[in-house]
């Protein structure tokens, strides 16, 4: 899989989120922007129920409104609790919660099982909602449809906040410049 944020403080709320560390500890992160080619197909990830009071929420709303008229009538009450059940386990942590991790995957890997689908777009969790993630199935990757724009260094270290939180501080950021000749980045 090719997992990726929308944007750099997701991507590193997300990353940072996963690590174990200690106050004074310092960290490396490596991380990219990068371009689709060509339109892809993804499955959303959405619980109606909830408000849209975050911005993915707010993002996806309107789309997710636009399939329910879309859908028959008979069907979309059932609908509704599909997407209601499979976007609140979406919107808990996974990392310390086996079922809500089992249930997530298992979901996931059932929507990679059809041939159209090439990716699942799920609300970030550790940045309540205000971020979203995208996980491609390979063959995004394989077929060349997403072209490395820019890459980048951060040396972060993890200092506490005064509300006995962890706040992870940029220490060092190095350019990197991409051969794409070669496929190698040469940090600058």
């Amino acid at each position: 899989m090719f997992y990726c944020s929308e944007n750099r403080p997701t991507s590193y709320i997300e990353l940072l989120n996963s690590r174990d560390g200690n106050v004074g500890d310092e960290i490396t992160l490596t991380i990219g922007c990068w371009q689709l080619v060509e339109p892809v197909d993804v499955v959303l990830v959405f619980n109606p129920s909830k408000a849209r009071d975050n911005k993915y929420n707010q993002m996806h709303g309107h789309g997710y409104d636009s399939f329910i008229e879309q859908t028959d009538e008979e069907y979309r009450e059932g609908t509704n609790r599909l997407f209601e059940f499979i976007g609140s386990y979406f919107d808990k942590p996974a990392n310390s919660e086996k079922q809500t991790y089992m249930l997530t995957t298992a979901y996931s890997n059932l929507v990679f099982t059809h041939d159209k689908v090439e990716g699942i777009i799920y609300p970030s969790v550790p940045f309540g909602g205000d971020g979203f993630n995208v996980a491609f199935f390979p063959k995004i990757t394989n077929d060349n449809r997403l072209r490395l724009l820019n890459v980048m260094k951060n040396v972060m270290k993890i200092e506490p906040t005064a509300d006995g939180y962890f706040n992870f501080v940029e220490q060092s950021a190095t350019k990197g410049i991409i051969d794409y000749g070669s496929g190698t980045i040469k940090w600058t």
